[in-house]
């Protein structure tokens, strides 16, 4: 156990890797140790060996960093955090965990958004987890409570305002194409009445995007943005689960690239698990292939699941290991100023 006075000390080496020889190893080691990364005798050895490097993976996998066993920048930045700031970290998601300890549900669907993890709980243990990509920093996933309720295969995407006016509408005036290069269909509004507008009659060079009242929407395949499957829970933030072309973005550790819907690594995997029971059950492979037609299907849950997006940026495993999370959105410091003003 360490005093506050005991803080380790710092790492100042900018990198090191096995086989590198230096004096800042011997204080890597010595801090891996008290963290309980490193579980070796020699605390003494200069030698950047392999048990050391064994012991960098353990803190970046317990940190979200890619496990590469190196002492790059950001690792050095995670072992540099002070010990008073990760109490506190610990004390704001114990309360964050109070909230949690609520839920009763048999079955349910919980994302931890700084984890970029998804989790389905049934009988309190997890029969499925998946990775999942998140909203960006100015486009936060909000945390909610809701009922996971339809699957829609082949959905169209209809696009949202912010995303059409900030992005779209400034490519059309680049490329006039622009939309039919992405499989997009112009819509327009008349007393009340959609209608579809032929997007060559317009003059984009003079669109003023802040107050059109065009909308775009992209219509199923396999460019479609949402994939070929996303999941449907009512909530007044119009965000959901879905597919996403763009896979590469998975292998990246920290993962906040949405405009605040989730992403799924396997959706398919997961609509099969939430849908392979009662009358109208479908396995992965009868999902897959109604989704390589190109028509958009609906297809409802027997039993409604519930669903819980959540925040929470220090958590214990199953083995009792405390892993810890960048605080993507900052709403650690905002916990904190409520919960430390309300202890005072």
């Amino acid at each position: 156990q360490l005093e506050l006075s005991e803080e380790p000390v710092h790492i100042k080496a900018r990198r090191l890797e096995m086989g590198d020889r230096s004096a800042e190893v011997v204080a890597l080691r010595n801090k891996l140790f008290h963290l309980g990364d490193y579980i070796g005798n020699d605390l003494q050895s200069d030698l950047f060996d392999e048990d050391l490097a064994v012991a960098v993976s353990h803190f970046q996998i317990r940190h979200g960093l890619e496990a590469d066993g190196i002492l790059g920048q950001k690792t050095i930045r995670e072992l540099n955090t002070p010990l008073l700031h990760r109490i506190r970290q610990l004390e704001i998601n114990i309360e964050r965990a109070r909230a949690l300890s609520k839920v009763h549900q048999e079955r349910y669907l919980l994302v931890n958004v700084p984890a970029y993890q998804l989790y389905l709980y049934e009988n309190n243990r997890v029969a499925y987890t998946a990775r999942v990509i998140v909203g960006k920093k100015k486009h936060k996933t909000p945390q909610l409570t809701s009922e996971l309720t339809k699957v829609i295969l082949n959905p169209y995407w209809n696009v949202p305002r912010s995303i059409a006016r900030n992005e779209i509408f400034p490519e059309l005036k680049k490329d006039p194409q622009y939309l039919a290069k992405n499989n997009m269909k112009l819509f327009g509004r008349l007393n009340n009445q959609i209608y579809q507008v032929n997007p060559d009659a317009i003059d984009w060079s003079s669109l003023d995007a802040a107050n059109t009242t065009f909308r775009i929407r992209q219509e199923p395949g396999a460019g479609n943005s949402l994939g070929q499957i996303k999941f449907i829970f009512p909530n007044r933030h119009s965000v959901y689960l879905h597919d996403t072309p763009a896979r590469n973005l998975f292998d990246q550790p920290r993962r906040a690239f949405s405009h605040g819907c989730i992403r799924l690594e396997d959706p398919f995997a997961l609509a099969e698990v939430l849908l392979s029971s009662g009358d109208g059950a479908y396995s992965k492979g009868d999902l897959e292939y109604l989704a390589k037609k190109s028509r958009s299907k609906v297809v409802e849950l027997e039993q409604p699941v519930p669903i819980h997006i959540t925040y929470i940026t220090a958590w214990a495993d199953e083995h009792g290991v405390v892993h810890f999370r960048p605080d993507i959105y900052k709403r650690d410091s905002q916990f904190a100023a409520t919960l430390y003003n309300a202890k005072n």
